[in-house]
């Protein structure tokens, strides 16, 4: 193809790509290394995934509504809320500079009534289709913090303690109805397992809504390669050509 037809479509892709911001791949979590699935709801004795607090259930809706794994996101960004913890202990979510220790209480005050970008604790970059970058640190009443769940790592237990992280798929960020299918909205709950392995999961529990890319985003790879492409047969030598084999 002649240069000047290579630089007429790749400005074409990249005023195409310029022009529709709107245009999304979409967005979507996903649950890897399942162990333990649940078919109640709340889990047992879960103080903070409650009915009360606006969870509730499609009716009907296959099992399990709760699966204990990791977790993986299609999507650029993810934001994550604080709703409210029953511990003793101190669990800090961390992910980076990003961190968000649980002495806010049983209840932070945050409902699907109120929910919004202003009252979130911390957003982070995305790698598509990777496991989402977070962590649990306790002290389990001790005055020495670990790290005691790793979504990075396989398996997320860490440091000889047997915590667990539950996921349960939401309708949205403003409806906080758990269905069975995947979405970009979703609530996990730590189990730390510093008494005992009561699988309640209520010892941080939190709420994340992944941001798609945005479609336009696909069109520059192209275009940039055959700028870049064309930059280099610019500075070839004018008849170069290539070594013999």
């Amino acid at each position: 193809m002649h240069r000047y037809a290579i630089l007429a479509s790749a400005a074409g892709l990249v005023a195409v790509a310029l022009a529709a911001p709107a245009t999304a791949d979409a967005a979507l979590f996903g649950i890897t290394d399942v162990t333990t699935s649940y078919t109640t709801l709340p889990p047992p004795a879960n103080d903070v995934i409650t009915a009360g607090r606006g969870f509730s259930v499609d009716n009907p809706v296959p099992n399990p509504l709760f699966r204990e794994g990791r977790l993986t996101a299609t999507g650029s960004a993810i934001d994550f809320w604080y709703i409210g913890k029953e511990a003793g202990y101190t669990n800090t979510f961390r992910s980076g500079s990003v961190l968000q220790a649980n002495t806010g209480g049983l209840n932070s005050g945050i409902t699907e009534a109120n929910i919004g970008q202003a009252n979130k604790f911390g957003s982070i970059g995305h790698v598509s289709g990777q496991h989402v970058n977070f962590q649990f640190d306790s002290n389990l009443g001790t005055s020495t913090t670990k790290v005691i769940w790793d979504n990075t790592k396989s398996p997320p237990k860490q440091n000889g303690i047997n915590s667990g992280v539950i996921f349960g798929y939401l309708k949205s960020l403003t409806d906080w109805t758990i269905v069975a299918y995947a979405t970009n909205v979703i609530v996990f709950g730590l189990d730390d397992s510093g008494a005992n392995v009561d699988d309640n999961h209520d010892d941080w529990v939190g709420i994340a809504m992944v941001t798609p890319i945005p479609g336009a985003v696909w069109l520059f790879g192209p275009a940039l390669a055959g700028l870049a492409w064309l930059r280099r047969r610019k500075e070839e030598p004018a008849g170069s050509s290539p070594a013999p084999a």
